[in-house]
């Protein structure tokens, strides 16, 4: 159930799901989630500074706090800390002048340090150095592993000592299989015409997944009897609840979005889980079986590497295993094609493994996902290792027309030229541009200023706001740029 602003308001999970009651959510004036309640009780707990930067999420029973974070945020939007409610640790975050992760501290102790080459390749974590990287990107090996690459830049092979992992991929460059080394056996995948993973199977057994649009809603095995179903919210990977083995469990998350524990009907925490910066799970406890960890991806357990949709992500390395497919353009040499989230993992995300988003931030309508999948391709990342990052899109709370309607979108550019960023959205099918600046519009913004393009003009457009793309730069053909 929505209310008069088209706010979910009332979530009520299929009868199998065991329990009596409903999801409910409340907002604020400016349409931030302030509450989520859940049918065993437990409620989550919302709470932003001015500029609508999350400073904390809290689990709670009545009021007492059972698990969540509190985060703290300097001027550029990037999180200095993270207090961990359910193990009472704050880690405190340092930042490179381009704001990738360098240091991670608990107290006195260090327990994460990265260094990174100009175009944001891993050079060195705590204990791990040398990482080296071939002039594609490619990492070719560490201390501990070395890594080989096919001709479509697909990591094909992963040996570490005596035992070898091996790849395969189609001609889309999706993953088909992983060989385990040993006695594992192979994992193989298969997807549907939409690029969605169907299919699994290794000696754990086979899984058949189903789908609500991004959102996996079932889990069946090779004789079709169902194995497990989850209950989403309608934003990209907020799992709500999952029913299993004939009990229901209910899913927490941090500011992030990555899962940190399950409660069972009875509002007690079942499972927990902690990771580090990059999603390296480093402590769990209970006995559910779980898919959804680190930014509520699904976790594969057999070949140790979490499934974004359109790649493969290794939290060990902290990069995917195969190349951006919306990036990999000719005219655009040098940008790195494997690099996770611009190296910003504790206020970044990519869902679907082609850009990075806000956490929170809804998925896009079809016809701006075909247009940020072209402005990928054209921009590339010229000029310095980060891509656009999405900070909106669809959005039926938004006030502007646009947003609400699907065909508005967004983006923080990469460090280049904005008239280069212009002119690529006008050959991929914007009609109407503007830069929006802090104090210079009526919004409110987390780090610099935000493009604006909308994908059919403006039915009033303010003449303090001409349209930003530069004349002649309409598919087919765009103006050299200085």
């Amino acid at each position: 159930m929505y209310d008069t602003l088209n706010r979910l308001q009332t979530l009520t999970p299929p009868t199998a799901f065991s329990g009596t009651g409903n999801f409910g959510f409340s907002y604020d004036a400016l349409s931030r989630r302030t509450q989520m309640t859940r049918p065993n009780g437990l409620k989550s707990v919302y709470a932003y500074d001015s500029l609508s930067r999350l400073l904390s999420v809290l689990h709670q029973s009545g009021s007492t706090t059972l698990d969540g974070a509190s985060y703290a945020v300097d001027n550029a939007g990037n999180r200095t800390s993270k207090t961990d409610q359910l193990a009472n640790v704050t880690s405190n975050y340092t930042y490179d002048p381009l704001y990738q992760l360098t240091q991670v501290t608990q107290a006195t102790t260090t327990t994460e340090n990265y260094t990174y080459d100009p175009v944001g390749n891993r050079l060195s974590s705590l204990g791990v150095s040398p990482y080296n990287v071939n002039t594609s990107n490619e990492l070719t090996s560490t201390p501990s592993t070395t890594y080989t690459y096919d001709s479509n830049g697909n990591t094909q092979t992963k040996v570490v000592g005596t035992n070898t992992t091996t790849y395969a991929w189609d001609f889309e460059n999706r993953m088909t299989s992983v060989t385990l080394p040993g006695s594992g056996g192979t994992v193989s995948f298969k997807y549907d015409p939409l690029g969605r993973r169907i299919y699994k199977s290794s000696l754990s057994g086979t899984s058949v997944y189903a789908y609500d649009g991004n959102n996996l809603v079932e889990e069946t095995n090779s004789s079709g009897a169902v194995v497990a179903r989850y209950e989403p919210t309608q934003n990209i990977d907020e799992p709500l609840a999952m029913l299993r083995s004939g009990a229901t469990s209910y899913y927490h998350a941090d500011g992030l979005g990555s899962v940190t524990s399950l409660s069972n009907a009875a509002g007690s925490i079942a499972n927990t889980y902690t990771y580090d910066s990059f999603g390296k799970l480093t402590a769990s406890t209970g006995s559910l079986v779980n898919p959804f960890r680190y930014t509520a991806r699904e976790s594969d357990t057999e070949t140790g590497l979490y499934y974004y949709r359109a790649r493969y992500y290794d939290s060990n390395a902290g990069r995917f295993l195969s190349e951006d497919p919306w990036d990999a353009d000719p005219m655009y040499d040098g940008s790195n094609l494997y690099l996770y989230v611009e190296n910003k993992p504790n206020d970044s995300i990519d869902p679907f493994g082609l850009y990075v988003m806000n956490p929170g931030v809804p998925p896009p309508s079809p016809a701006l996902d075909k247009f940020l999948s072209c402005l990928e391709r054209k921009v590339g990342n010229l000029g310095g290792p980060l891509p656009l990052v999405v900070t909106s899109t669809t959005d039926s709370k938004h006030q502007d027309p646009g947003h609400k309607a699907g065909t508005s979108v967004d983006v923080r550019p990469p460090g280049i030229p904005s008239t280069k960023v212009f002119c690529a959205a006008g050959q991929c099918g914007a009609q109407w541009g503007l830069k929006e600046t802090p104090g210079g519009q009526s919004f409110k913004y987390t780090n610099g200023y935000n493009d604006h393009f909308q994908l059919v003009p403006p039915q009033h457009p303010s003449p303090k706001a001409p349209n930003a793309i530069p004349p002649g730069c309409q598919p087919g053909g765009c103006p050299a740029q200085p």
